[in-house]
């Protein structure tokens, strides 16, 4: 009876091992799911925040000559509300569809008459042979692009730079991306004899040189959502 009894009371306690053993094997896997779950936290937040993990954007002030040293000059915005139509290919009314160019008001142009057709969104840069018109990139300035245009006189490292600043430009939002082009000028010569000048709908900015810092406060004020902005159409593409 007595060895019955002791046969018992070692199923009992092998059973009560193994229901303890079960326990904390159930709580190591909820640490690590909890441990998971706040990681995968963290890299969504940092995505975000960041441009996604392991993103090696650059900041854009690391590009070109710090603002002061670039010869721009102030900013300056219309005096007046901007407006313009569709012109050009595509267009129904056989007059406006007639206008293959445009006379802007300023150079380079910050608002007006543009074609239908704006310039391709997942194209950050061009270059001079790729032959970008300017009623094009208007109308994407009326969604709230910044166009960023060099002259003949740019030089490659000029272009250097600001392919480089194209490409790390941060998205206005997932939805629309950076609405932010460089193209090349070829109708005229700036201002004063810059070389680089900076545009939203209204407003603009000439430098003598590629300056990220300058180019990024620009930006950061005019881009669609900026404090200063003035596009008409900031939640079209």
């Amino acid at each position: 009876m007595a060895k019955k009894s002791e046969s018992n009371d070692r199923r009992r306690r092998i059973e009560e091992i193994k229901k303890q053993q079960k326990s904390s094997e159930r709580r190591t896997t909820y640490v690590f799911v909890g441990v998971a779950v706040l990681v995968a936290a963290g890299l969504i937040a940092s995505a975000v925040l960041f441009g996604g993990a392991g993103s090696d954007t650059l900041a854009l002030n690391t590009f070109g000559v710090p603002q002061a040293d670039a010869g721009c000059g102030d900013v300056v915005e219309a005096d007046k509300e901007l407006t313009g139509q569709h012109v050009g290919p595509g267009v129904e009314d056989p007059k406006l569809a007639a206008i293959g160019q445009v006379s802007y008001a300023t150079t380079p142009p910050t608002g007006g008459d543009h074609y239908l057709q704006t310039a391709a969104p997942n194209k950050q840069f061009y270059d001079r042979d790729d032959d970008i018109l300017p009623e094009r990139l208007v109308h994407n300035l009326e969604h709230g692009y910044v166009v960023v245009w060099y002259d003949k006189q740019a030089s490659g490292d000029d272009l250097k730079q600001l392919r480089g600043i194209s490409k790390n430009v941060s998205d206005v939002s997932s939805a629309f991306g950076p609405k932010f082009i460089v193209a090349p000028y070829t109708r005229g010569d700036f201002e004063g004899e810059k070389n680089i000048g900076m545009t939203a709908w209204g407003a603009s900015r000439l430098c003598d040189g590629v300056s990220g810092e300058a180019i990024e406060a620009f930006v950061k004020d005019y881009r669609a959502g900026g404090k200063k902005a003035k596009a008409p159409e900031p939640n079209a593409g």
